[in-house]
């Protein structure tokens, strides 16, 4: 779900809010590759100017969680595949 789907119902709500919603988006991993480059621009570009948009771009840029998972995940893999070939080896000396 995307922010602009629910902002209406958020009438009260700032602007730096929608930020917060943004960057939460990006540090979870919905970056903006999975966007079209309209949205992406509207977003960096129009929706946020100066301070919130350097903020916004800047998290664009960071490591997300999703990736720190994913590598963590390959980590395990590779630990499974060395353990299983160290136990395979073992019983054949």
């Amino acid at each position: 779900m995307e922010f602009l789907e629910f902002r209406e119902y958020l009438t009260s709500g700032s602007g730096f809010q929608s930020l917060q919603f943004r960057i939460i988006e990006m540090k979870l991993g919905l970056t903006d590759r999975f966007r079209s480059s309209f949205k992406t621009k509207y977003f960096t570009e129009t929706m946020f100017k100066d301070e919130q948009s350097f903020e916004l771009k800047q998290a664009v840029n960071e490591e997300s969680l999703l990736i720190r998972i994913e590598v963590i995940c390959k980590i395990i893999v590779l630990i499974v595949i060395i353990l299983f070939y160290v136990e395979m080896v073992g019983t054949h000396l």
